[in-house]
């Protein structure tokens, strides 16, 4: 079995304006590793496995000091509308059908992650954490095969406890995530107007939930997010004025 790993980097880390004025985020380095260095590590990549990571052309010259080595890189031009446009910039690059879409400012570990994408009879992952707030992509979920089974996703609505962690599986990506990211392209392409929650992957499960496709939510068994300053602090325990020493 091999993978596709799509890492979305390709931001101006508003969240983190205060110390990426001169670095920029996928770059910050939070304890000796760049805050992209730790998302990947959260991956049960293998060998045979490919990783694509999409960063804006204006951070192209970072790669050759702090680009992770045996990665293909695709540099965009501006910022795109969400994660859900941004990985489908990858699509002529994916090697393999099976593919997972992640961002790149967080940590995750879920031991049996990579047996979940093994079983063909899963059509997608959105592995979770319980969390309080309103800030993220949520799954209602009932238990099943000792794992649970998502049967409403929804964005920033909080249907439950369970929050994604922002990795995205697709068994067959081909099948479930692009014909609705060329719809969603036409869409935009058709209206300025379009509603910020459809440029995120999570609400695509929504659609396949609907089809009829099992989609599966496990909890993690860590989980550190480095999306904003506050995240880092609350986290990490590493303060603005710590992150700013670290990058000297």
């Amino acid at each position: 079995m091999s993978i596709s790993y799509i890492v979305c980097a390709a931001g101006r880390g508003t969240r983190t304006r205060e110390i990426t004025s001169q670095v920029p985020k996928p770059f910050l380095k939070l304890n000796g590793k760049t805050l992209l260095q730790r998302s990947v590590e959260s991956l049960p990549i293998r060998a045979e496995d490919q990783l694509i990571v999409i960063l804006l052309r204006e951070h192209e010259s970072w790669v050759s000091e702090y680009g992770l080595e045996g990665s293909d890189y695709i540099f965009l031009d501006e910022v795109t509308g969400g994660q859900a446009e941004t990985a489908y910039k990858a699509y002529n690059q994916l090697r393999y059908r099976k593919a997972a879409i992640f961002n790149s400012d967080t940590f995750f570990s879920q031991k049996d992650l990579y047996e979940l994408m093994k079983n063909d009879n899963i059509d997608g992952l959105i592995p979770c954490s319980r969390q309080s707030g309103h800030e993220w992509s949520f799954c209602r979920v009932v238990p099943e095969g000792g794992s649970y089974r998502a049967v409403e996703v929804a964005e920033k609505k909080r249907i439950s406890d369970f929050c994604s962690v922002g990795f995205y599986y697709f068994r067959d990506i081909q099948d479930l995530f692009i014909p609705l990211a060329e719809k969603l392209n036409q869409q935009l392409g058709q209206s300025d107007n379009a509603k910020a929650g459809e440029l995120y992957v999570a609400p695509f499960y929504q659609s396949l939930i609907l089809e009829g496709k099992k989609i599966f939510a496990p909890l993690v068994d860590d989980f550190k997010p480095m999306g904003s300053v506050e995240q880092i602090e609350k986290y990490w325990g590493v303060s603005l004025e710590q992150m700013r020493q670290q990058q000297r």
